[in-house]
């Protein structure tokens, strides 16, 4: 019973794995008469053959062209040696490794003979074996801003808007807000629940993750907080009704004299600063206190004094894109660099003698890589970057080492 279907399952077996070979493909290169000169259109077809074929697989490239018959066969099969040879030499010269390319004989019979070993009395084919080596596994690097990939949770409160509001967050920002604040952009008034959400800013780590810096068209500011606020009713986006104003204080452990607000406007993913008139209003040193005429962002800041005419070039690898900054040591400000070349990062205006981290990061095969380089600013200098694999939590904790 059991030899009677033996037969026929090897046999259909059998049938499967040769429907399953593949023939590796040949292709005929022509030589003309009495030549092994490597012309134009044999460098075209050398070169389609190779450029088309896939990584990992293999073809024959036949070495074919005109003969004169009158001439022994030993001179015949000397040709087709010379032109094998320019074949081979050819591909060599284009880049390919002697590891992928062979050149074989083989007598009437198609069978392999060594070169040495020809016989005077008998025609021989020659040609050329092609194996593409395999792709070799590349890293796959591609910028991925971090605030996207973990974003900072907002601080979210649900008020009254016929009542005053006073809000503290996590990080202690204090909001004061007046009755019957906000109005749609259309200019009814919001009469519903309001919804505000604010992000708050003031640890270095923070402030990176959220590819967020503190210059001032070119001016570079320490920052004792930074702030944005989103209230929406009904869904919709609210503003602050004008002539309202809403208090803002910004906790600090370290007082700075000379604070006021700078307005951000969100372009091209970035916040950018500008100065306005609206000072610190604070007598109190634990915090800093700015009246707001409006929502969004706003960063409580001050210039850094003169002179500041330091800079700093930073080499990258052209790889990948990545954001390079500048953090100061003992200060909260935070400069993105300008890419000059793909490989060249600049700083501009920087205090001589501060110490500061350059901070870079990218994603490698979906893996964070970063460097943090700790330097000493000079009138002129040169520093290479090169990044090394981390984890998120692990990048997240190098960061937090650098508050002051």
């Amino acid at each position: 019973m059991y030899k009677k279907h033996f037969l026929p399952l090897f046999f259909i077996l059998l049938v499967s794995r040769l429907a399953n070979a593949q023939e590796i493909p040949k292709h005929n290169v022509y030589f003309g008469m009495d030549s092994y000169e490597i012309t134009p259109s044999v460098q075209q077809l050398l070169d389609a053959v190779y450029s088309n074929l896939p990584n990992g697989t293999s073809l024959i490239v036949g070495i074919t062209g005109k003969l004169d018959n009158t001439k022994p066969k030993s001179y015949s099969n000397d040709l087709g040696s010379k032109r094998a040879k320019a074949a081979y030499d050819y591909l060599l010269s284009k880049g390919i490794s002697a590891n992928e390319i062979s050149m074989d004989v083989y007598d009437k019979k198609h069978k392999k003979v060594n070169q040495s070993d020809l016989a005077a009395t008998e025609l021989y084919d020659f040609e050329l074996f092609v194996k593409k080596a395999p792709a070799k596994a590349k890293l796959t690097y591609w910028y991925k801003k971090l605030n996207q990939e973990y974003p900072k949770k907002p601080n979210c409160f649900i008020i009254n808007p016929s009542n005053i509001s006073n809000l503290t967050s996590y990080e202690g920002t204090v909001i004061s807000i007046p009755r019957y604040a906000f109005i749609y952009e259309t200019g009814e008034m919001a009469e519903n629940e309001v919804n505000i959400c604010f992000l708050e800013f003031y640890k270095k780590s923070d402030m990176v993750m959220a590819d967020i810096n503190t210059v001032e068209n070119g001016n570079l500011l320490q920052t004792g907080g930074i702030l944005h606020i989103a209230a929406t009713c009904n869904n919709r986006k609210v503003i602050l009704m004008p002539p309202t104003i809403i208090t803002v204080k910004f906790p600090t452990k370290k007082f700075t004299a000379g604070m006021r607000l700078f307005e951000g406007k969100e372009i091209m993913d970035n916040v950018e600063w500008q100065k306005t008139d609206i000072p610190n209003t604070s007598t109190n040193q634990q915090y800093y206190t700015l009246k707001l005429e409006q929502t969004g962002w706003m960063n409580c800041a001050s210039p850094l004094p003169a002179p500041n005419s330091g800079t700093l070039t930073v080499t990258v690898d052209s790889s990948y894109k990545q954001d390079v900054k500048l953090v100061l040591k003992d200060m909260n400000t935070i400069i993105l660099g300008e890419y000059i070349t793909p490989t060249t990062v600049k700083f501009h205006n920087l205090p001589l003698g501060q110490k500061a981290y350059l901070v870079s990061y990218c994603y490698r095969n979906e893996i964070p890589a970063y460097t943090c380089k700790e330097i000493t600013i000079s009138s002129a200098s040169t520093e290479p970057l090169e990044l090394q694999e981390t984890t998120y939590k692990d990048l997240q904790a190098i960061l937090n080492s650098l508050q002051n």
